[in-house]
């Protein structure tokens, strides 16, 4: 999670008291991030005014060419941050399998329960080579007959960093929460793959080793489901 990445705060070269309607004012700012992550990811960038002769000032409303309200901020774009400190150039986790050959699934699958009812699954992506489309990851509990009966599907990290932002040889850490209130007790299998949001089709899943596959979805957990909570691995 990313909290103030970087702030400049300064008075303008010319006062807003000497500005003129219709002028255009040009202005530019260096920000520094104060970011020290292991993995990249995107930050907003936002703009405010605020009245600095008032301790704490109120920042100036703020509306769009049609005059609706924006708040008290405009939000100008996102940056990517990057690590400051190179990663070691160690052996990293296996594949497991590798979808439509341009994004790998790393061998460091993690279950976790956040509390009876829902487990936290944490997949680590590998960037194989750019990827121009915003893929949806799938983590889906099956029953044996291959009914879903619970799922999250969410673009990795919820969309704070999407396929389209990787480089070659990101690794990207993605957590999905999966509700497991009322799946009854018994034994499920979870699988995981990647699809297009606009249309539902699903990469080609390429496993590794002889992991099972279901309908380009890669079987990565066996979920063990009883009354007073779950156990998978």
């Amino acid at each position: 999670d990313i909290g103030v990445t970087g702030v400049q705060t300064c008075a303008l070269p010319i006062s807003t008291r000497a500005w003129q309607e219709g002028q255009v004012y040009h202005e530019h700012y260096h920000l520094t991030p104060n970011w020290d992550g292991q993995e990249p990811q995107f930050a907003q960038v936002w703009l405010n005014l605020y009245d600095a002769s008032i301790p704490g000032g109120p920042s100036l409303s703020v509306t769009d060419a049609t005059g609706e309200s924006l708040g008290t901020g405009a939000r100008l774009g996102e940056v990517k941050l990057r690590p400051r400190t190179p990663v070691a150039n160690t052996p990293g986790p296996a594949i497991l399998a590798r979808f439509s050959r341009s994004i790998a699934l790393l061998d460091s699958v993690r279950a976790d329960d956040v509390n009876p009812d829902t487990m936290r699954v944490t997949l680590q992506w590998e960037d194989l080579q750019p990827v121009q489309t915003p893929y949806t990851v799938f983590v889906h509990v099956v029953d044996p007959t291959g009914k879903v009966v619970a799922q999250n599907d969410s673009p990795p990290r919820f969309g704070a960093y999407p396929t389209t932002a990787w480089e070659p040889l990101d690794t990207v850490s993605d957590s999905h929460d999966i509700s497991l209130a009322g799946v009854p007790p018994g034994t499920y299998r979870v699988l995981v793959g990647l699809y297009l949001p606009t249309t539902g089709i699903r990469l080609t899943a390429h496993p590794a080793a002889g992991e099972v596959v279901v309908d380009d979805g890669l079987e990565i957990l066996t979920l063990m489901r009883t009354k007073f909570g779950f156990s998978a691995g």
